[in-house]
């Protein structure tokens, strides 16, 4: 990861900018990081690794839970009991 300052050149943040492909680049303002630059396709994949690595969870706890006897009322059931504890 490359870090540069709001002290540091323009043409520097330039060049650093073209290398935006081969890494993530933090931007910093007043020795507090305010930025991050990633690129495109970077972006794109984190995002959807995320969002895919959890549809793949949730769909997974769902079939250990179909096999295990939980059914939609059962659920319903304890959501509600789950619901009503909450408000007492």
């Amino acid at each position: 990861m490359t870090v540069i300052s709001d002290r540091e050149d323009a043409r520097i943040i330039a060049d650093l900018l073209s290398s935006v492909d081969d890494q993530e680049i933090v931007i910093r303002l007043n020795g507090r990081g305010v930025a991050v630059v990633l690129s495109p396709g970077r972006y794109r994949k984190l995002r959807g690794d995320a969002t895919g690595e959890l549809l793949q969870l949730m769909d997974e706890i769902g079939r250990k839970a179909q096999a295990n006897g939980l059914t939609p009322d059962i659920l319903d059931e304890i959501l509600a009991e789950a619901k009503a504890e909450r408000t007492q």
